[in-house]
C-alpha cells in the first residue's frame, strides 16, 4: 500500500491554505497533495481545531465576573459603560449549488451565509453563530441563536443593574447597530437623522463601542482572503 499522508502535512497544508488564501489548485502544487484530497482534509482539520481549542480561544462568559471584567475594558478603552459586547452580522459570500435556488440569495444580490459575532472590547470573538442563509436578517438570525435564549434570561447570567453617573441604575447591555431590536440588554443607536445634539453625541459614543466588531470583521477577511466578507 502507498504510504498515507501524516496528520503533520495535513495540518501543514491547511495552515497554508487559510493563511496565504490560496486556491485549492494552487496548494496542490505547493504540498504535492491532490485537489480532491485536500478538499476533504482541509475541513476535516478545521473541525479537529475547532473541537479542541474553541474552549480555550472562544470561550463564552459563564459568570457575573467574566461579564464585568469586559465591561471595564470596555468603559476604559472606549469610554461606553456597562457594554458587555458588540454584536453584528456579516456575509460570507459563496456559490451555493443549484438545488439550493435562492434559498441563500440575499438583499446584496449574492449568494451568503450569514456570521453573527458577539466580539469584547480587546476584539477576540466570545460568541458566534453561523451558517444561517443570506436571506434571513441579523435581527432573526440573532433570533434563532443560542445568544438570545441568554438576552431573555439575563438574570442568570448578565451582572445585575448598577447605579452610574448621575445616580441611576442602568443594567448591561450588548451594543448593535439599527438591525437588532432595542431591548434591556441590547442597545441600538437614535435615528442618525436626528438633529438633537445629545442623540447624536450618544450616537457617536455607541459608534466607538461598536466599531470593535467591524474590526475583527476587518481581520477576519484580511486573513480569510479566499472568502469574500462583506
Amino acid at each position: 500500500m502507498r504510504q498515507s499522508v501524516s496528520p503533520t502535512e495535513k495540518l501543514a497544508a491547511t495552515l497554508r491554505f487559510l493563511a496565504t488564501g490560496e486556491t485549492l489548485k494552487s496548494t496542490n502544487h505547493q504540498t504535492l497533495l491532490s485537489s480532491s484530497f485536500l478538499c476533504a482534509a482541509i475541513p476535516e482539520v478545521c473541525r479537529a481545531i475547532w473541537k479542541h481549542f474553541k474552549d480555550d480561544y472562544l470561550k463564552f462568559p459563564t459568570t457575573i465576573t467574566e461579564w464585568k471584567i469586559i465591561a471595564e475594558t470596555f468603559a476604559m478603552k472606549w469610554q461606553f459603560p456597562h457594554c458587555i459586547g458588540a454584536l453584528d452580522g456579516k456575509h460570507i459570500v459563496f456559490q451555493s449549488l443549484r438545488k439550493d435556488g435562492s434559498y441563500f440569495y440575499n438583499y446584496k444580490g449574492t449568494n451568503s451565509i450569514v456570521l453573527l459575532a458577539l466580539v469584547d472590547a480587546d476584539c477576540r470573538f466570545i460568541y458566534i453563530d453561523v451558517g444561517c442563509n443570506g436571506r434571513t436578517h441579523d435581527a432573526g438570525v440573532l433570533l434563532q441563536s443560542d445568544l438570545k435564549k441568554v438576552i431573555d434570561d439575563a438574570d442568570k447570567y448578565f451582572p445585575p443593574d448598577e447605579i452610574i453617573g448621575n445616580g441611576r441604575k442602568l443594567p448591561y447591555v450588548i451594543v448593535g447597530d439599527d438591525a437588532f431590536p432595542l431591548q434591556k440588554h441590547i442597545m441600538k443607536p437614535y435615528s442618525y437623522n436626528t438633529n438633537i445634539k445629545e442623540k447624536q453625541i450618544f450616537n457617536i459614543r455607541i459608534s466607538r463601542a461598536r466599531h470593535v466588531v467591524e474590526h475583527d470583521f476587518g481581520i477576519l477577511a484580511n486573513r480569510l482572503k479566499f472568502y469574500s466578507i462583506k
